[in-house]
């Protein structure tokens, strides 16, 4: 951990989530040399689906964004098309007058729940011995995913 303008916050993390039916969540970053991380699930101890960030598409696109527009935060060029992909689909759901949340895009419910998960792990990556059963939804946001007929959308099963 790390406190900086009076926020603490970790700058590398690694932990592993295993469940009681003995999968394992294995996610590590390290933001101290710019952005890297990885996030693994295995199932019996195979590997069942692994993510790594940034993919080689955007480590592409972030240096054609900073070459046209230097000076930005480094996070802001690898999330580039992210913000641009969140907002179309929020003003397309708009223009159509969809109801409820637009398809792809977590609900104000679904992120504070993600967060509530966020505060289990920091609580067990500070204390000197942390155990504690964790309830983790199935619904696909959960586990980072685009949305659940998304063609790169893992089995339900491997997650």
């Amino acid at each position: 951990q790390e406190t900086r303008n009076g926020i603490t916050d970790f700058s590398r993390i690694g932990c592993t989530i295993k469940t009681k039916s003995g999968q394992k969540f294995i996610l590590w970053g390290d933001r101290s040399d710019g952005e890297y991380s990885e996030a693994v699930v295995t199932k019996v101890g195979m590997e069942a689906f692994k993510s790594v960030r940034p993919c080689p598409e955007i480590v592409a696109k972030q240096a054609e964004l900073e070459k046209a527009t230097p000076g930005c935060m480094p996070y802001f060029y690898f999330q580039d098309g992210e913000y641009l992909d969140l907002k179309q689909a929020v003003v397309d759901h708009i223009f159509h007058g969809r109801d409820g949340t637009p398809e792809g895009v977590a609900s104000p419910e679904t992120a504070i729940e993600g967060l509530k998960v966020c505060d289990l792990v920091t609580e067990a990556l500070v204390a000197d011995k942390f155990e504690i059963p964790l309830n983790i939804c199935n619904h696909p946001s959960s586990w980072g995913v685009d949305y659940a007929e998304c063609p790169t959308t893992p089995p339900w099963e491997g997650v």
